[in-house]
């Protein structure tokens, strides 16, 4: 299997576990938790993880103190997706770099 393959499974994983957590009864989330489950799913659809500059958000609070079974899986894998993410742009040291230049031009257009 692809290493896309492969991040596409996680992805289709992750989201069926946000939607079990949305749907809970035991809901920590207070919302914040759909509205990440939106963008994860746009981000699913329109293959936007394939760039270098993805990574995956989730809530603040996520993999803090505290969290259920079910919140710290979903955090697991968001984890597991975005070290996949860095492979398949070409390792850590490359990705940096192209984050970096692009934090940079965002910068300059700030100023």
């Amino acid at each position: 299997m692809k290493k896309s393959e492969t991040i596409e499974q996680l992805f289709k994983e992750l989201i069926d576990k946000m939607k079990q957590q949305v749907n809970s009864p035991k809901n920590q989330s207070f919302g914040s938790l759909a509205h990440h489950l939106k963008e994860i799913e746009d981000v699913l659809k329109q293959k936007k993880f394939l760039s270098p500059l993805y990574f995956v958000q989730l809530p603040r609070w996520m993999g803090e103190y505290g969290n259920t079974e079910l919140e710290e899986e979903i955090y697991t894998l968001a984890i597991k997706i975005d070290i996949l993410v860095i492979e398949l742009a070409g390792g850590t040291d490359i990705v940096n770099k192209i984050r970096d230049e692009h934090n940079k031009k965002l910068t300059n257009k700030q100023k």
